[in-house]
């Protein structure tokens, strides 16, 4: 297992070796592909270990990330170069997110050396091991036994006297830019780690075996300062550091631990690693975890569930917008978020998308036996007869709730399939935004906001009929003699009426007079162009939540008793988990 046998990766004349089966069996294989596909070496250490943290926890070493070629073209693949680089620098990223995803983790040795940080990835993948682990705000990470230990390494070098380099600078440059700002780029975590503050589990740590610069060994093999009283200088200005107070929880014991001769701070790193991390505490992360699903689950049931008091549920529907409503004024002055929205491919479906469903409803892809796909598939019992023939005076259908279809049932018209595919295709643009954390950093709004405020869209546009409108606007144009040529106008037909619901919330917007005369410009900070959409969309948006849980008093009782009985359950379930 060397790295350097990736170079001949999937290049003939390897040298083969034997690979023992599972079963029994035995295979040959190049070693090139054996390093490459190696996941991890299981390594037997001595049942008696005295002072070791192997006695009471396995250890997994990863080697370090490195920067990534970005490259989008799969076909760049089958160059067996490209190949090798693959398996080089991306094989440390997969196997880190594999191992966090599979919540095998449960503490993580951060080591970091000081110099410019080449691996650009190394944010988001610490990141999402903190959001499972300990959690994805401040609040929620709040009180819990902290299993990440951020190591300095290389603390010598930190200690070297270099020639027009203050020690603000030195601090600053390790502390600032190749802590804070690095890692700050994928999370809040080290400036706001809970709500006491920053992240404030870091250590020093040098090398002893290496030479040092600092120190000197006598015939002992004992070191010795070489220049105490530039030692002592330095130490005071790095007490004194604001940035060394605010990520260190004792400052001078982690000085001590590290630069003092003899010790290089391995050892208190052990001790705080074993202060810290039990037999337990993989089993209280995992309840987290599963505190964490749960609790996602009933917030994705409960704007659903309407309470006995209906004027109730509409006053918590419009808390639940005033609250979206106050994130998105906070962040409207510096990121315009509202623009960025309704734009196309995000909130609004542009006309490309649509005039594609279009073709593709015309001209359908066939399966491999020749017939077209499940989207236009029959239904699996025909109906012989009229269903109102056996309808009972007074008794409605069971399946069907206020505003809803009688049944789910598969579209036999071409413009129903249609108005399904565009309404299909606009659902998943929407819940596609809601794991876009580049997008949710621009906008300054988290995939809550985004979902909470999509499924209010969503349901909107059923109760403003947009998938009735859409299929009887576009049946007559699919099945025209020359429904080719009509593709445009209906693309722009549908994606105007559905970019208007979003635009405008199902309510006219008042015209914004025309001034007349040449434009004037304006350097008012409150002259906003758009400030006439921002106030109706706004306003229309906390109406759209009252509505959308009962218009006309209208309740599906049966499933609402249904999802009466899922959240009395899902919050049944912490309680009885507690009492065992």
């Amino acid at each position: 297992i060397d790295v350097q046998r990736l170079s001949t990766l999937a290049r003939p004349g390897n040298r083969k070796i034997g690979v023992a089966l599972a079963g029994g069996g035995r295979l040959e294989m190049d070693t090139s592909t054996v390093c490459a596909l190696t996941r991890e070496l299981i390594v037997r250490v001595p049942e008696d270990l005295s002072n070791s943290l192997l006695d009471q926890m396995d250890v997994l070493d990863f080697p370090g990330a490195r920067s990534r070629e970005q490259a989008f073209d799969n076909q760049k693949l089958g160059d067996a170069l490209a190949l090798s680089e693959v398996f080089l620098r991306g094989k440390v990223a997969y196997l880190f997110d594999c191992t966090s995803d599979e919540r095998d983790i449960t503490g993580l040795v951060l080591c970091q050396e000081g110099g410019n940080q080449e691996a650009k990835s190394l944010p988001y993948m610490i990141n999402k091991w903190v959001e499972w682990s300990h959690g994805a705000d401040p609040t929620t990470r709040a009180g819990k036994p902290v299993t990440l230990f951020h190591v300095f390494t290389k603390f010598d070098q930190d200690l070297v006297k270099k020639k027009g380099e203050s020690h603000e600078v030195r601090w600053s440059s390790r502390l600032r830019t190749g802590f804070e700002e690095f890692f700050g780029r994928a999370g809040d975590w080290t400036l706001q780690w809970d709500p006491a503050g920053p992240f404030r589990n870091c250590f020093w740590v040098r090398n002893p075996n290496v030479q040092q610069t600092i120190f000197a060994r006598n015939e002992q093999g004992r070191e010795t300062p070489i220049e105490q009283a530039y030692l002592d200088e330095a130490k005071g200005h790095y007490l004194a550091h604001p940035l060394v107070k605010a990520h260190f929880r004792d400052p001078e014991q982690a000085w001590d631990q590290a630069a003092t001769p003899d010790r290089s701070g391995i050892a208190w790193l052990k001790d705080a690693i074993r202060g810290a991390i039990d037999p337990h505490t993989k089993v209280r992360q995992l309840e987290a975890n599963l505190a964490g699903i749960l609790a996602d689950f009933q917030a994705q049931l409960r704007p659903y569930y309407v309470g006995d008091d209906i004027a109730q549920a509409r006053a918590d529907a419009e808390e639940r917008a005033k609250k979206r409503l106050a994130a998105l004024v906070q962040v409207m002055p510096t990121h315009y978020s509202l623009a960025m929205l309704l734009d196309r491919e995000r909130f609004a479906l542009s006309e490309k998308a649509v005039a594609a469903i279009y073709d593709a409803i015309l001209n359908p892809m066939l399966d491999e036996e020749g017939k077209p796909g499940t989207e236009a598939a029959a239904p699996a019992h025909a109906q012989l007869f009229d269903a109102d023939a056996f309808a009972i005076e007074g008794v409605g259908d069971p399946a069907a709730g206020p505003g809803q279809p009688a049944r789910d049932k598969p579209p036999t018209k071409k413009g129903e399939l249609f108005a399904r595919s565009v309404l299909r295709k606009w659902e998943e643009q929407l819940v596609r935004l809601t794991g876009d954390a580049e997008f949710q950093r621009e906008i300054g709004l988290d995939s809550e906001w985004l979902g909470d405020v999509a499924q209010e869209l969503m349901k909107g546009a059923f109760r403003k009929r947009i998938y009735e409108m859409i299929a009887e606007e576009s049946d007559r144009h699919l099945n025209a003699t020359n429904a080719p040529r009509l593709m445009r106008i209906q693309a722009v037909a549908t994606a105007t009426l559905l970019n208007q619901f979003v635009m405008e919330l199902g309510e006219p917007r008042d015209c914004v007079p025309i001034p007349e005369g040449p434009p004037k410009a304006t350097l008012s900070p409150k002259a906003y162009p758009g400030l006439h959409l921002y106030k109706h969309w706004t306003a229309a948006l906390r109406r759209l939540y009252r509505n959308n849980i009962a218009e006309d008093d209208q309740v599906d009782e049966a499933g609402n008793a249904l999802l009466r009985q899922i959240l009395a359950a899902s919050l049944a379930a912490p309680a009885a988990a507690a009492a065992l």
